[in-house]
């Protein structure tokens, strides 16, 4: 066999470079210098450790790959938790607050307020998510025994004070007032609102400030039932105060949840139904009370007055705890030590009315309210019995308190027991009640200490979305509790007869970015002040009264010179009346002696005739008599 050929071997390249030539041209060295003195720009792999969201990735895709049926769930709840929130981003409405449409700073009568202009009935812009009741319309609570028995004690309070010229302010409102009585729902509730009450003797109490007032409020109560109230017992046309303080709203806005527009409309009722039947009277609208958080139910709880109280003792153990050098300083005032301790208690504004100011407001009550002459006997009975009574109780209470005897309290306690009321909530509460006592309380210990209150918010999602939609927002009400002052302070300064009093400025304090912080020690999130708050409220109401006071009684002074002469000219006319009645009286008697003679004949023969029947009853009982 013959052996294969090899392949040929292309030497070609080899071949050319044995066969080049110098050609004359020389080649640059090569210059590798930079190679050894620089340095080398060479990439280097750099290691690191792994991030979380590596090491996360990671363990995922080793657990899919592991246990892919468990992967493929979570991927698919994953989706679907992704597809929740985006749909509850597009469905979840954004509602409006603090928007009123119209203008009511020019309404002049109780006929220029209308209802067709209203947008919307509810806060949350609908109209069936409410218990909202017509704002000018009366409406009463007749059903409710508390609510009948709170009323009747208004009523007493009024009573004392008919046909006096001695009244200065009259408070009129819901929980708020009824607390400054030392009541809730018509009832004592003992020392919870001892304080209270006592906060308010000291600023209008005549003996003690020169002032005098009367509240007249019941808890719960909206701007139709104060109206429903004042057109049935509270406002006679015999009680006639310098000043009605009007406190309204908050249960029309926080409890009822009822459109800034309708809070307005029930509020300006309720002035201008005053103003029609107290023409010479001042109004003063005090502002709304800040809120962070909605009140409760249509109609309130015996417990819910509890709800400052408890939420102040809470905060006070909270901070007490906490180093003093951290705790907030708006909350305490501070010792020497730097302790907390309990704020002082207020002085009471000292104001003395002059006598001028009290003949010209006689006079003018006098003036305005002509009566016939039994009328004016039945009032003045009325008027001194009432005065009597209340003398005799304050008497009473004084001599109590001088002696230390309270003996108040235990006449409630035994009238308590009588009756089955005692002085103790708890011990007539049902189960239920106790629950809901006990839910309420609970429901106090998270409300937020010194919450920030927003007005720059104006629509807000009704679901939170950090909380996956599952959780209800909050809702803006100081937005709204701020837009319904505004309008209303608009309105008073319209008109002459209407002041504006703001409180606002006494429960918030403003944060360095321009909004607002409410002040937990001197009010609750619901919008219940405080013993503090209360303390600090008075001072501010009396205060503004001084001003207003020392103003009217210049212009009082001018009226009571003119009542004077006005008085003296009267009673000239009177005796030249009594003297020309008389004289009259005197010419029928001369007229008619006949008539004289006649009459004294006629009584002669009567008692002759009455002594000759004696006489006969006297024989015959002579002859009856047995020997």
């Amino acid at each position: 066999m013959s052996k294969p050929q090899s392949a040929a071997v292309d030497d070609s390249d080899l071949e050319d470079l044995l066969d080049h030539k110098d050609d004359g041209t020389e080649e640059a060295p090569l210059d590798l210098d930079h190679l050894t003195k620089g340095q080398l720009d060479v990439p280097r792999r750099t290691y690191s450790s792994p991030g979380v969201g590596s090491l996360m990735s990671a363990h995922c895709r080793y657990l899919c790959y592991m246990y892919p049926k468990c992967c493929g769930c979570l991927s698919v709840g994953a989706v679907a938790l992704l597809m929740f929130f985006l749909i509850g981003l597009i469905l979840d409405p954004k509602d409006t607050y603090g928007v009123i449409t119209n203008d009511y700073s020019n309404i002049q009568s109780e006929y220029d307020l209308s209802l067709g202009k209203i947008d919307h009935w509810c806060l949350k812009g609908d109209d069936m998510s409410c218990r909202c009741e017509d704002p000018l319309e009366p409406q009463s609570r007749m059903e409710f025994k508390t609510w009948v028995k709170g009323h009747n004690e208004n009523k007493k309070s009024v009573d004392a004070y008919i046909d006096s010229d001695m009244v200065d302010v009259a408070f009129i409102g819901e929980s708020i007032v009824e607390e400054m009585d030392g009541r809730w729902m018509g009832r004592t509730q003992g020392e919870d609102l001892k304080g209270i009450e006592k906060s308010f003797k000291r600023q209008f109490k005549r003996e003690k400030s020169g002032f005098e007032g009367v509240a007249l409020g019941i808890a719960g109560d909206t701007s139709p039932n104060v109206l429903w109230r004042l057109l049935h017992g509270e406002m006679p046309a015999d009680f006639n105060p310098r000043v009605w303080w009007v406190m309204l709203g908050m249960n029309d806005l926080g409890r009822m949840q009822c459109s800034e527009e309708v809070v307005v409309l029930g509020i300006l009722r309720v002035v201008e139904e005053i103003r029609t039947r107290k023409p010479d009277a001042k109004i003063v609208i005090n502002s709304m009370l800040p809120m962070a958080d909605l009140r409760g139910g249509a109609f309130p709880t015996m417990v819910e007055y509890k709800d400052a109280i408890e939420a102040r003792n809470k905060k006070i153990q909270a901070f007490k705890k906490q180093n003093s050098n951290t705790a907030n300083p708006a909350l305490f005032a501070r010792g020497p030590d730097g302790e907390a301790v309990a704020s002082e208690k207020t002085k009471p504004v000292e104001y003395k009315r002059p006598e001028s100011t009290t003949k010209a407001l006689r006079y003018r009550h006098k003036k305005n309210r002509p009566r016939t002459n039994a009328n004016k006997k039945k009032s003045k009975e009325k008027s001194s019995d009432g005065r009597r009574d209340r003398r005799h109780r304050l008497l009473e209470r004084r001599r109590d308190l001088k002696e230390g005897n309270d003996t108040k309290g235990e006449k409630e306690e035994e009238e308590g027991e009588t009756k089955g009321e005692g002085t103790d909530p708890k011990k007539k509460m049902t189960k239920e009640q106790l629950a809901a006592l006990s839910a309420f309380l609970k429901k106090i210990k998270k409300d937020p200490i010194n919450p920030k209150l927003n007005l720059n918010q104006e629509s807000i999602r009704r679901r939170d979305p950090k909380k996956l939609f599952m959780a209800r927002n909050r809702l803006p009400l100081f937005k709204s509790i701020f837009a319904i002052n505004m309008q209303l302070r608009k309105f008073a300064d319209k008109h002459e007869d209407i002041t504006f009093f703001d409180a606002t400025s006494i429960f918030t304090e403003r944060s360095e970015r321009g909004g607002y912080v409410l002040q937990s020690d001197r009010i609750s999130i619901r919008g219940h002040p405080t013993l503090q708050g209360f303390e600090v409220l008075e001072e501010g109401i009396a205060t503004k009264l001084k001003k207003m006071f020392e103003k009217d009684d210049i212009e009082l002074e001018k009226e009571a010179e003119v009542a004077e002469e006005e008085e003296k000219e009267e009673e000239e006319e009177e005796e030249k009346k009594q003297k020309i009645e008389k004289k009259n009286v005197e010419e029928e008697e001369e007229d008619k002696p006949d008539e004289k003679e006649e009459a004294s004949g006629i009584a002669k023969e009567t008692e002759k005739e009455e002594e000759e029947e004696s006489d006969k009853e006297n024989e015959s009982e002579k002859e009856k008599e047995p020997e």
